[in-house]
Parts: structure tokens; sequence; C-alpha cells
């Protein structure tokens, strides 16, 4: 065999020259063919002919007359009995509540004497600046235009970002499809749920870059998940006990009323998916009592496609899992090592791949290097695994 030139000698030691060839021991890299996505719960949950909810006369059920404790009911509490007596499903707009920092545990102030269902709805709404407005199966409670107008502007006022200012205003303009006109965003454009995502995009911009929030932490964290904060989701099973067994049968709404009673919280009903299901305030049943208030609760609505969801220590929420599987939610990555730019492209091709594009949204923050998303709950808890599943090193987290 020829020798080798003196500098090319030194690398004899990785040529094999005879015997069998020698298998790698090393596990291979993940790759994205082997990442396994949990899905989203599938709406086979739902009746194989849904019902369309009954249309309601709006005035006349909310015609009746009653007297209430003046010492006052939190907001869910009180629609919660307006609907057990008049029978109207009345839903709750949280995000919008929560963004204008209004406390839904707080008592409404009502005033005394008889007045009709509808009088003491709006008594309860003028102490909090908000309104009723009619759909055709349901009733909203939700802030009024001005006041939730000017909750905006105040949350989406970005003078404390300074001199990254403009960096902001082209990464909100892209994730929120805003338009930039001379330096403004036209964050007043588009419907009411257009407004609550930017306002909770802008606040969690300024988390992740260490500014002052405008909402407070409790609030957000139930639309935001930091993922260096406490568990994410709204969890299952709900913690609690149970009522007595009743000897009578009672209305979805007395039952909720009840068990929510019972245990000091306050309940948030997705009524859209109640009623899909034929489940209306005025359905009657016989409850039956058991150890523990998940179990009850689990008794009432599992055979439905219903659950009750644990949100926080005072308020539970009711829906189905497919509605919850994607409600969306604002969270970030960890600060991306590397070609931070890259990564966020292949995350994006990986979520169109997964979800489509018009179900995600995600931009890089230049600033703090991480990727800022807006995602369906069931994909937003997997982020760390879609993370993990790219190239290794190019997504190495910076340790601070």
């Amino acid at each position: 065999m020829q020798e080798l030139p003196p500098g090319l000698q030194q690398y004899t030691q990785f040529l094999l020259e005879e015997g069998a060839i020698e298998q790698p021991n090393l596990d291979a890299p993940p790759s994205m063919d082997d990442l396994e996505i949990d899905e989203a719960t599938r709406e086979l949950d739902r009746p194989i002919a849904p019902l369309r909810p009954k249309d309601l006369d709006f005035e006349s059920a909310l015609s009746i007359k009653l007297a209430v404790d003046t010492e006052g009911y939190a907001l869910p509490e009180l629609v919660l009995l307006i609907s057990q007596v008049t029978s109207v499903p009345i839903q709750i707009d949280w995000v919008s509540f929560d963004l204008g920092g209004i406390d839904l545990t707080t008592p409404c102030e009502l005033t005394q004497g008889w007045k009709t269902a509808k009088d003491i709805l709006q008594d309860a709404c003028k102490t909090i600046g908000a309104e009723l407005r009619n759909e055709d199966s349901l009733m909203t409670v939700t802030l009024s235009d001005q006041k939730f107008s000017e909750i905006h502007q105040e949350i989406t006022d970005l003078e404390e970002f300074g001199s990254s200012n403009q960096a902001t205003l082209r990464l909100l303009s892209s994730l929120l499809n805003l338009e930039n006109q001379d330096g403004t965003l036209g964050f007043a454009d588009g419907n009411r749920e257009e407004q609550q995502l930017s306002a909770i995009v802008v606040e969690a911009l300024r988390s992740i870059r260490g500014k002052t929030q405008r909402v407070n932490n409790q609030s957000l964290s139930r639309w935001i998940w930091d993922p260096e904060g406490p568990a994410l989701g709204w969890t299952t099973p709900i913690q609690g006990r149970s009522f007595p067994q009743s000897d009578v049968p009672m209305t979805v709404a007395e039952f909720i009323r009840r068990l929510s009673e019972e245990n000091g919280v306050q309940v948030l009903i997705n009524w859209q998916d109640l009623l899909i299901r034929g489940v209306n305030p005025e359905l009657v049943f016989l409850p039956h009592s058991a150890a523990t208030s998940a179990e009850m609760a689990s008794g009432a609505f599992a055979s439905l496609g219903l659950e009750v969801r644990q949100v926080d220590a005072t308020h539970w929420w009711i829906g189905q899992r497919s509605t919850y599987d994607r409600l969306p939610v604002v969270t970030w990555t960890q600060p991306l090592a590397g070609e931070p730019e890259v990564v966020t492209e292949r995350l994006k091709s990986l979520l169109q791949e997964i979800v489509g594009a018009d179900t995600y949204r995600l931009e890089l923050d230049q600033e703090t290097r991480r990727a800022l998303v807006v995602l369906p709950r069931y994909l937003a808890i997997q982020l760390p695994k879609l993370i993990e599943g790219l190239s290794g090193t190019d997504i190495q987290e910076i340790q601070p």
C-alpha cells in the first residue's frame, strides 16, 4: 500500500481496511415522520342530526317580574338565576370582561323591589358598562362598544415600546394582518373577536419583552399561556363536592347553579354547545348525588358529550371538548439559538401541514428571539414537542 503524505497519515485511524463493516449504535435523531401529534377532539361528539335551537321571543320571556337579593349576585350567578326563571340561555362574553379588568366574582349592585328579568339584567349591566345583545337562540352579556373601545385603545397603545417601535409595528402588522398606515396600525378595524385577539397579542408581547402589562395577570392567564409559568390548560376533573340527593327533578340551570354555589365558584357556560345538543336551561332531569362534584357533573353531562372544566380556583367552564380544543390561545417559544428566522419558517411549514394556514399565526420577535404564536389549545400545549421535532442544533435554547 502506498504511503500517504505525512499530513494525511493522521486520518488513517478512520479507515477500515478489512473485516466486517462496523454498525453504528447511536440513535437516529428524531424526524418529523416520527413525531406523534395529538389531534383535536373530533366533532363526532355532536348529535348525528344536530338540533336547531328554537328562536326566542326575548321581550316576552324576560318580562316576568321577580324580586332578587339586593346584596347582589356575581354576574354568572345572576344570569343563571334569570335563565332558570325565564328559560333564556344567557352567555357571557368572558374575554371582553377579562380585558376590561372586570372581576366576574364581584357581586353586581341591584335595586330593591319587583322588576322584570330584563330590567334586573340591565341594572346589573349598567354598573359595569355592559349591555345585552339578542341572537336567534340565546342572549349575550358583553361590554358596550364604547366601553370596549376605550379599553382596547388603552391596551393597544404601543408608546412604551420606545426605540423598538418600528420593529413592533412590523411584527404586529404581520401577525394580526393589520395595515400599517404611516406608523399606525388599524387595531380598531375588524369585529369584536379580532379586536380581542389584537389586545391579547399586544399584552403577550409586553410579557416577553418585560414590559408592564395593562391587564392583570390572573385574567390574562386564561387567554395567554406562558411556557415558563405553571401548568397549562383548563383541567378535568373539576375539584369540589356534590350536593345532597334531590327528591324531585330540577332544571339544568338550577342544577348548575346549585353545584356552583355548593363549591363557591362561578360557571361560564358555552350555551351554543349545549343548545345544539338539545340542552336548554329549562330541561328537567333528576341528578344523582355522588362523592365529588366531578362525578355528579359527569353523571349529568357526559352522556350528552359535554364536560365541566376547572379554569382556576373560582371558575368552571361548561362546553364540548371539541370546542375547548379549538379555543385559540396566545403563547411563545423559548429564545431560539442558531438562525431563528430559519427555525420560524420551518415551524410555520410544519403547522401548515398539521392544521392549515388559516388556523394559526406565528411571527418571530427579533428583539427576544422568541416566536410569538396563536394556536388552538390542543396544539399550543404540544408546542414544545413540535420545537423538539425540528433539527436540534437550530432550536437549542439560549440560557439566561
